[in-house]
């Protein structure tokens, strides 16, 4: 067995922090190091999380409300996705928590109502799936907040379903200062200048000032550098074939009318050869276009990206300076070698879409922790992790890609190369390696090959959000007859006479909740007398 007594984080930021901030909870005997690079420059313009992250602070010992006085924080109920389907669409939501679907109608027809109403009324908008589901698109419409006190919103409750937007720097030192030091994580603000191996993997790691720190396990937050994992002949396999962005012009706004571009969700707008996002934190907008450089220029993305920011009425002229980003979307082959471990931007990422950078930071210091349970940890283990760890980042780069794939969009080469990527050749190897507790025949047929498109029958999940509001229907008019035919569905003489009753049911239920979030408290105005003590 491989024991875990001694620690050494290498590189701080987010997934450094979060990190130590996990491993401290849980093992409070344990000695853990953070080494943190004073010559590395930080870059910070707005984190959005998704709603696994508010567990996540509540299993590090983290009291939530923290982030909203110490981090720029806001709360992020939703990530809106707009011209993804067709240019000028009025985009969809993707809400966080559980759907609230109408009972007498989940009886009859279950998640898939929406499907059966959009066969027999096409003209409904691709947005009313969400909108009809989760009364916390209401709240969105109106940039409002309610915790449902009074039971009005159906089962809302954003006590647990929300995410957060904040400054990812302040995360960072609010982590490092109130979180880690105080539980005697060891700092050293230092860079590290070699790394020096034995027949385990990582020896020791040498400093700036010559000093050596030793430990008996290693974990790289090194960010694309995986300045540790590499020195051990890490293989990276590229998510490039599926995803087509690799850089982003970053920047920070400031805010002209804070009560409505205080936005509580993540905005998503698809431009020529990308995609835009917003995060407004407290002080600020964190805005980024994310677009490839194979269609486009620099010089060329960045014009397109400042004509949009004042089409939406920002001014750009007060923005004091846009950084272009150069990232690499993909994954480690294997994020546990010998005895270091890749946690963070060092063990993969897939794009800035979807919020997936601090989820699979989460997950992977998850699947961590719950080995290091253990007295020590043995290569099974290790085997088990890298095999989890990549399934877990291989679904959400199909999930992403999904965003992508299922456009209309040929305004562009960019969206048409969209439309007609083969897709289907991301099957990676996990065979090799693979533990022997664990069926080959399973991993094949639920990880490999499982559809990740396919909205059937599933409901509050992302992929149900998405395919529906790119009008990608599992229930199409052949598979509707099918089984009314086999009697597997209803049929179709039952379905005419249901289905007018369910579209009036369905709208008299949006229109209440969004007359009742249009009485909530504005997001900015709530997020001022709560946590900044306004009057």
């Amino acid at each position: 067995m491989n024991c875990s007594d001694s620690i050494v984080i290498v590189g701080g930021g987010s997934s450094g922090w979060m990190t130590a901030s996990s491993l401290s909870q849980f093992f409070p005997n344990k000695k853990i190091t953070v080494i943190e690079s004073p010559d590395i420059p930080r870059i910070g313009v707005g984190e959005s999380t998704l709603e696994h992250f508010t567990f996540w602070l509540h299993s590090a010992g983290i009291n939530p409300t923290d982030l909203f006085r110490y981090c720029d924080g806001t709360y992020k109920l939703s990530i809106k996705f707009n011209q993804f389907y067709k240019k000028d669409d009025k985009g969809f939501h993707y809400p966080f928590g559980s759907s609230s679907p109408d009972k007498q109608i989940f009886q009859e027809l279950g998640i898939n109502a929406f499907q059966y109403l959009k066969w027999k009324y096409p003209e409904l908008p691709n947005s009313y799936f969400a909108d009809s589901y989760w009364p916390a698109v209401a709240l969105c419409h109106s940039n409002t907040i309610n915790f449902n006190e009074n039971k009005e919103f159906a089962n809302l409750d954003l006590s647990r379903a929300y995410a957060f937007h904040f400054d990812a720097i302040m995360f960072a030192d609010y982590l490092r200062d109130h979180v880690c030091i105080p539980r005697n994580v060891q700092h050293i603000s230092s860079t590290v200048t070699d790394i020096n191996l034995n027949d385990d993997g990582i020896e020791s790691v040498q400093l700036k000032n010559g000093d050596l720190v030793h430990a008996d396990l290693f974990i790289d937050c090194t960010g694309f550098k995986s300045l540790l994992l590499n020195k051990l002949k890490a293989e990276w396999i590229s998510y490039s074939d599926i995803i087509p962005n690799n850089r982003a012009w970053t920047a920070r706004v400031p805010y002209n009318d804070i009560h409505n571009q205080m936005k509580n969700y993540t905005d998503c707008t698809a431009l020529g050869n990308g995609w835009v996002w917003n995060t407004p934190t407290w002080s600020r907008i964190g805005t980024g276009y994310v677009y490839s450089d194979h269609y486009t220029t620099p010089d060329d993305a960045l014009l397109e990206f400042t004509s949009h920011l004042k089409a939406q009425g920002y001014k750009t002229s007060e923005i004091s300076s846009y950084n272009d980003v150069h990232f690499r979307n993909g994954v480690q082959k294997d994020l546990w070698i010998q005895n270091c471990v890749a946690v963070g931007l060092s063990a993969g990422f897939i794009e800035p879409l979807e919020s997936t950078g601090l989820f699979t930071t989460i997950t992977t210091i998850d699947r961590l922790t719950e080995i290091l349970n253990d007295d020590g940890y043995n290569q099974f283990q290790v085997n088990e992790f890298n095999i989890l760890c990549r399934a877990n980042f291989d679904g959400l780069a199909k999930f992403t890609a999904s965003h992508y794939m299922f456009t209309q969009r040929d305004d562009t080469q960019y969206w048409k190369d969209c439309r007609t990527r083969d897709y289907n050749t991301h099957l990676l190897p996990y065979e090799r390696d693979m533990p022997p507790l664990h069926s080959h025949d399973y991993y094949i047929s639920e990880v490999l090959t499982k559809s990740y498109f396919d909205c059937k029958d599933k409901s509050d999940n992302g992929t149900s959000c998405i395919m529906n509001g790119m009008n990608h229907m599992s229930l199409n008019p052949w598979q509707i007859t099918k089984d009314a035919y086999y009697g597997s569905g209803p049929s179709l003489k039952r379905l005419h006479l249901m289905l007018p009753d369910i579209l009036e049911k369905s709208d008299r239920r949006i229109q209440r909740w969004n007359a009742l979030a249009k009485i909530s408290t504005n997001h900015y105005e709530y997020l001022r007398k709560i946590y900044w003590n306004a009057s």
